[in-house]
């Protein structure tokens, strides 16, 4: 690994908590309800947006932003949320880390992937939006269910440096699965393969509960369709467990 790493100039780490809340949400109620603060999810991206066609695109939205003391920094914390018509409710956590090296960066996320605190703040979130969306739901019970994604989105470096490149100089796996030494090339190799790439200056790795993203557009329809996914799987475990209990009682 090349030691000349370059500096992260503008980047963020985004957060996803998304909960069980309800049997249905009608997004049309929560945009009545939040007027001009709501608004739709469009994927426009061309390789995206005929495989992804929402019937009825969630609701998203911006809540007041927090502050957080994390390994001993104040930090300023955006914070989101959406809400998709079949019950689930997102809360996202914007944590913007522009002018950060790498080595400060993995600091960061160790601290908050140990962090007890980011899941209280996540559910007293949960717990403003839901108060203020009650009329919006049917059969409205936050389950025992609920997801958790992070997302390592970097806008652009300082050098400029391209995908491939920045793959060649940085152990990502080590960021990704949250460890300070240097892992087995196998493992590295496995992560690595799950990683795809448009053009050669933007690209992801995936990893079954994170992921690294080079976007210097700043479009954020990969992370959207990400936290898309992850609350299809959120459903799936929820009436996988309904089906499950029905099964026993027959």
């Amino acid at each position: 690994m090349n030691n000349e790493l370059p500096i992260i100039k503008s980047g963020k780490i985004l957060i996803y908590r998304l909960y069980d809340v309800a049997y249905e949400i009608d997004l049309l109620k929560v945009e009545e309800k939040l007027k001009k603060e709501a608004k739709r999810l469009r994927i426009e991206r061309k390789p995206f947006s005929k495989a992804f066609e929402f019937a009825n695109p969630p609701v998203s939205f911006q809540i007041k932003g927090i502050e957080k003391e994390i390994n001993g920094k104040r930090l300023d914390i955006n914070v989101y949320s959406k809400a998709y018509d079949y019950g689930v409710m997102s809360i996202i956590l914007e944590i913007p880390v522009p002018d950060m090296d790498i080595q400060s960066l993995e600091g960061l996320a160790l601290s908050l992937e140990d962090s007890e605190d980011i899941n209280i703040e996540c559910r007293r979130q949960l717990d403003q939006v839901t108060t203020i969306l009650r009329d919006s739901f049917s059969g409205f019970n936050i389950s025992r269910f609920e997801e958790d994604y992070t997302i390592f989105y970097i806008d652009s470096f300082c050098p400029e440096m391209g995908f491939d490149e920045f793959l060649g100089s940085y152990d990502i796996p080590r960021l990704l699965l949250y460890e300070e030494k240097s892992l087995d090339s196998r493992i590295k190799d496995e992560l690595i393969s799950l990683r795809f790439s448009y053009y050669k200056n933007d690209g992801v790795v995936l990893n079954w509960d994170n992921a690294f993203i080079i976007e210097p557009s700043g479009s954020m329809e990969i992370p959207d369709i990400l936290e898309f996914a992850n609350a299809q799987l959120l459903e799936l475990r929820y009436y996988d467990h309904i089906v499950d209990r029905e099964l026993d009682y027959i």
